[in-house]
């Protein structure tokens, strides 16, 4: 009785809310005029966000009233005038803190924006879910809004870890050529397909999710489906089904469709459609340099060079050597470039000689610096491509050949300008003194880590060419050709200090990571395998040269308080460190980590680690490179800064780029800074200041683009090879444990591939993430870290870049009595799979699997076998 009177006294008060509200009449007829968006506006400003629900309160509207105040809403957002917060709570846009930056997209969706520095410290990411990308692309530079820091911690992710945001506006956009592979040549049911002769094409860039409706009407001949075409993005178009000739009922460009999930009730929004041009047709997918113009074009690495810099180049590649005076003459020593088979420049040249205390190194490196003069058209060009960029059959140089392949690439026999670090070590290989000058010197040999490695180890039939005669004549004396014995003796005692340095950054807690390169065999333009290349001690004791000069020189200009750019590694963070020991204690590979009375915290048994792993002879390769790996990934990323913040990896506490400016602009401005330094440039400037803090970001950039698109390259080739064996079975690894599948890494190929967890079979599955495994509760079925797997191959998509495995002998087993309905998704409650994205939650108490570290454990039920798609946010690499 009392329920209802309490009933009925509401009921009266909302009648009386609505008759008195001024806004009666338009809630009867329309709600979208500027009375309404008026009192909305003022309902929001003054305090917290609020739901739909609240604000109907506050203007006292009745429940009729929701879709034409929702509707009024989502009017005002598009205006940029409120925001609606992932909470579902709607803020006035002015309330809340916008920035600037440059949006990093994932292929899960998710990106990231990188905040513009203006007050000299480097600011944190930005995080932005897939729904708060609004038109921006993977590279533009965007305006955000920053959501109160309550709502991070969304989808999954531990609070205050990132900040979180929405993009506002696209304010650059560099990126307009896109590659877009065909998907239909029947024009699509749009105004502007009437009147051109288009297609309808996806870009091949998985970061970019949107269609395009091309004009292909330039081209010579119509493109087939699957074909690749290279196209200039236009406008959006309009999608909404209200523009004429576009019918809602037979038209794909629907407002909204269906989630890949096809669970009832549940929706996603079309990918835009925007307008392009097509330029040309790079061809079809299996061609091995159609995938690299791909991938440059993804990454905006540029492929010609402006004629103003190709003009530049030659004009300083056609100057003597010797032109200029001041030069010391080393054309005595004999230097030799040890570089790959296929090395397309040599850089760095090195000579080793011993004496009576200890050893003396001579690393020569090519004078770039005085062919690329400052905010010249060449520095310019140089400056925007950052770095060389490598793929397997080609690559884009940072310099024009006339410079890169020529004038400053050490080539055997001609003699060529360096700037050299003369080094003295004592016989503990630890360094007493260094000097810098710039040479004229002549390589006696251009060698490779082959021949260098069977040299090393005497084997028979080791051939040289016949510059690398040596000689040890007078200074001032160019030698003349000698037996290869020399060479042999000089590379002996270059092994022996390489080994004393080795053991002397170990000893210091450097670290020596084992991962293999791949490496591509082709034919006829077509990939046809693909292996791990070897890394030899020859590698190694050309790293420890270019190590000991880098850090060599970065000494000398801190003790002159030059401004350069260091090279930063930081340590560890404790909860990397912490998630490390978890990972490798969950492969069960008795590896040796901490014991219970020594804490995580210190990294320093790392290196014992990687040793360890490294000299098991139990281990297999692909175990080796997961503990490998999974080590890597605890690492934060090295970057260029101009503040000196130590090398972790190295050991090093003073560390900076100097020995390949032929590919990389720090070590160019490294070289100019050394230069001032000495002395040797009159009236040379060198960037400091925010110039130089530009340099230094711009140059992380262009590194982590260089790096993208070499992860990127390996996938695509590897979808290439495997595109011909789906069926065949392979032996693996599991390299990383999700609750929506396994990654395994394959045996014998640098490539991954996934298991998903609806492949697993109809039971439910246990994702533990202490331990890293994924465990059947009605069975026994376990999989975990580092275990060695059975595979066959299911299926390869290039255009996601995603090789899809199943277990060998696995595969759907019959659902059990009564569970058919709820596995076809018929039952369940769609709002329930949207929170829970079809995984039961539990948490149980129990100590963690570090040794001294007390905690709980979260464990995540996934139903097996249920063709379930579980969106991955955040990509792996």
């Amino acid at each position: 009785m009392v329920g209802e009177v309490v009933a009925r006294m509401a009921a009266a008060q909302r009648r009386c809310l609505h008759r008195e509200h001024p806004l009666k009449k338009q809630e009867l007829s329309s709600f979208s005029d500027n009375a309404l968006r008026g009192e909305i506006l003022a309902v929001l400003t003054p305090g917290a966000p609020l739901r739909l629900d609240d604000i109907m309160r506050r203007l006292g509207l009745a429940r009729r009233a929701k879709r034409a105040v929702l509707e009024t809403l989502r009017g005002l957002a598009d205006e940029g005038l409120v925001i609606h917060l992932r909470g579902g709570a709607w803020t006035p846009a002015s309330r809340l803190k916008r920035l600037r930056g440059i949006l990093s997209v994932q292929r899960s969706g998710a990106a990231f924006v990188r905040p513009e520095n203006t007050s000299g410290k480097r600011p944190d990411d930005i995080f932005i879910a897939p729904g708060e990308l609004g038109e921006a692309w993977d590279g533009d530079t965007v305006e955000i809004s920053l959501f109160p820091r309550p709502n991070a911690g969304a989808h999954g992710r531990r609070a205050g870890l990132h900040a979180e945001g929405r993009v506002l506006a696209v304010l650059e956009r560099p990126r307009r050529q896109l590659t877009a592979r065909v998907l239909r040549c029947s024009p699509p049911a749009h105004p502007l397909a009437s009147s051109v002769s288009a297609v309808l094409c996806r870009p091949a860039d998985p970061r970019l999710d949107m269609e395009l409706l091309v004009d292909v009407s330039g081209l010579p001949h119509p493109p087939a489906e699957g074909e690749l075409l290279r196209v200039t993005a236009g406008d959006r178009l309009d999608t909404s089904g209200s523009s004429p000739g576009l019918s809602a009922a037979n038209s794909r460009i629907s407002r909204r469709r269906e989630h890949p999930s096809r669970r009832k009730g549940v929706f996603r929004p079309l990918p835009p459609l925007w307008s392009a041009t097509a330029l040309e047709s790079l061809g079809r997918e299996d061609d091995a340099r159609v995938q690299e113009d791909l991938t440059k074009l993804n990454h905006r690495i540029p492929t010609t060079f402006p004629d103003n810099a190709l003009t530049e180049a030659e004009r300083a590649a056609a100057e003597p050597p010797a032109a200029a005076s001041g030069l010391k003459d080393m054309r005595s020593f004999s230097f030799v470039t040890i570089d790959g088979e296929d090395a397309r420049d040599f850089d760095d040249a090195v000579f080793v000689t011993r004496d009576a205390g200890g050893w003396r190194l001579l690393v020569a490196i090519a004078d770039v610096s005085h062919y690329v003069r400052p905010r010249g058209p060449l520095d310019r060009e140089a400056f925007e491509r950052g770095n060389s960029c490598y793929f397997p059959s080609s690559v884009e140089p940072m310099l024009p050949e006339a410079l890169s392949n020529g004038a400053c690439s050490l080539r055997p026999g001609e003699d060529r300008r360096a700037m050299i670090a003369d080094i003295s070590f004592d016989r503990g290989g630890i360094p007493v003194s260094a000097r810098f000058s710039n040479a004229l010197i002549r390589s006696r040999a251009r060698l490779t880590y082959t021949q260098v490695e069977n040299m090393l180890k005497k084997r028979e039939g080791t051939a040289f060419p016949q510059s690398s005669r040596l000689s040890s004549s007078r200074p001032g004396e160019i030698p003349p050709s000698l037996p290869a014995p020399e060479l042999s003796a000089m590379l002996e005692d270059a092994a022996e200090l390489a080994g004393l340095l080795i053991r002397k950054r170990h000893g210091a807690g450097g670290l020596d990571f084992d991962l293999p390169e791949a490496e591509f065999s082709m034919e006829n333009g077509r990939v046809t395998g693909v292996g791990n290349r070897e890394r030899l001690f020859s590698h190694r004791l050309i790293e420890a040269f270019m190590v000991a000069a880098n850090e060599a020189v970065a000494r000398f200009l801190t003790e002159r308080q030059v401004p350069f750019l260091y090279r930063v590694h930081p340590a560890p963070s404790t909860e990397k460190l912490e998630e490390l020991a978890r990972g490798l204690n969950a492969t069960g590979l008795e590896l040796p980590l901490p014991s219970p009375a020594k804490s995580v915290k210190s990294a320093d048994w790392l290196p014992g680690l990687l040793n360890a792993a490294r000299n098991r002879n139990d281990l297999r390769p692909e175990q080796i490179f997961l503990v490998n790996r999974l080590c890597l990934r605890a690492m934060m990323q090295a970057r260029y800064d101009p503040e000196e913040d130590g090398h972790f990896g190295l050991a090093s506490r003073c560390y900076c780029h100097f020995t390949s400016p032929i590919r990389r602009y720090a070590d160019l401005i490294t070289h100019r800074a050394l230069k001032y330094a000495l002395g040797l440039d009159p009236g040379g400037t060198i960037p400091a200041g925010h110039k130089l803090l530009a340099a230094a970001e711009r140059c992380n950039e262009r590194e982590r683009a260089a790096q993208d698109a070499e992860r990127e390259i390996t996938r695509r080739f590897g979808c290439l090879l495997l595109q011909a064996r789906i069926g065949e079975n392979f032996n693996g690894v599991i390299c990383g444990v999700t609750h929506f599948g396994l990654f395994v890494e394959l045996e014998g190929m640098p490539l991954e591939g996934m298991i998903r967890v609806e492949t697993l079979g109809q039971d439910y599955f246990e994702y533990d993430a202490e331990r890293q495994e994924l465990r059947g509760t009605t069975g026994n079925e376990a999989y975990r870290l580092g275990q060695g797997v059975k595979v066959r191959l299911i299926g390869v998509n290039p255009g996601r870049l995603e090789i899809n495995l199943a277990l060998y002998g696995g595969g759907h087993r019959p659902a059990r009595k009564g569970q058919k309905k709820a596995l076809a998704g018929k039952t369940r409650s769609p709002r329930r799979h949207d929170a829970v994205k079809a995984a039961r939650v539990k948490r149980a108490s129990s100590r963690s699997e570090i040794p001294g570290k007390k905690g709980r454990r979260m464990t995540t039920r996934v139903p097996g076998g249920q063709g379930l798609k579980l969106d991955r946010l955040f990509s792996r690499d």
